[in-house]
């Protein structure tokens, strides 16, 4: 089985080779290596070149910017493998990873979706909402920590475009990702993939490395920028969301949602990424302030 490994980038230049690196350090060696470079300004493509890797065949494709759909699709319109693996130009796949993708699909002919981890590297997690971050997403993971493979509920789908796989004649079958959303473009594709009888399962051991180092700040942009891109999506599929996401629609009433004000305060999001809560309270409680704080600005309160 061919493997084509997607990797698409956006002013990814301080981020690309460290990826590119940790795909050249697979077991399994991918056939060929495609990087999409979405209208970058920073140099990406000169710095690849300028670079030498122990790949088969490394592709470069250059277009205007695009948004992160469209740039996945078309290393997937370019590929050769039969297999597509992608993986965001902000992981650091483990030497293992790629190899359970293949292994997974080897076993699973039929033509399945599979969805390896993405969890922050605590070496390099080098604030405490970092570690916050890394903690909340290994939280979230350890529900499909119970085997080495679990196959997800058709009505709970989910697909990380970070680091998944599935052969091409699905993401044909499919139409690849939805080209009109510039976000929850792969939870739109479990929904469609659900709704298409294909079985999507998560793969404990196709482990990578999440550099995502952000702050609260920008984490709480990128929740509000989400929230903007499902309401598209509500529009686009208003049937599926009632269907596999109806948490969409729910909000706080009486005094949840009071609760959720008091941590709308402009004040609370300094006072994280200054790191000062971490003289004033315990882990637990700080934590538990910034999944508050986060939800609150980020989800419910966005004009705050």
């Amino acid at each position: 089985m061919r493997v084509s490994v997607i990797i698409p980038t956006y002013n990814g230049a301080h981020k690309i080779l460290h990826a590119l690196r940790a795909v050249e350090q697979q077991t399994a060696r991918p056939d060929e290596v495609i990087v999409v470079i979405d209208g970058s300004t920073d140099q990406t493509a000169a710095l690849i070149r300028a670079e030498r890797f122990d790949f088969d065949s490394l592709q470069l494709i250059e277009h205007a910017n695009q948004g992160r759909a469209r740039t996945r699709n078309a290393g997937a319109g370019a590929a050769r493998g039969e297999l597509l693996v992608f993986f965001d130009d902000d992981m650091r796949p483990l030497p293992h990873c790629l190899a359970e993708h293949l292994h997974h699909h080897q076993q699973h002919p039929e033509g399945t979706i599979a969805v390896g981890t993405q969890v922050e590297d605590f070496a390099k997690t080098n604030t405490d909402f970092l570690r916050y971050k890394g903690e909340l997403s290994r939280k979230w993971m350890h529900k499909y920590a119970t085997a080495r493979t679990v196959k997800m509920a058709p009505d709970q789908p989910f697909i990380t475009a970070a680091n998944f796989s599935l052969p091409r004649s699905v993401f044909e079958q499919l139409g690849g990702f939805e080209p009109t959303l510039t976000d929850a473009e792969d939870f739109d594709l479990a929904m469609r993939a659900s709704e298409a009888g294909r079985a999507i399962y998560f793969l404990n051991q196709a482990e990578a490395w999440h550099d995502d180092l952000v702050s609260c700040a920008t984490y709480i942009r990128r929740l509000r920028e989400h929230g903007r891109e499902n309401k598209t999506l509500v529009a686009l599929r208003p049937a599926m969301l009632v269907k596999y996401a109806q948490s969409l629609f729910l909000s706080p009433t009486g005094l949840k949602k009071q609760i959720f004000k008091l941590f709308t305060h402009s004040a609370w999001v300094p006072l994280i990424d200054s790191e000062r809560l971490t003289y004033l309270l315990p882990k637990a409680v700080r934590y538990q302030v910034y999944g508050l704080v986060i939800t609150a600005q980020g989800v419910y309160f966005t004009n705050h």
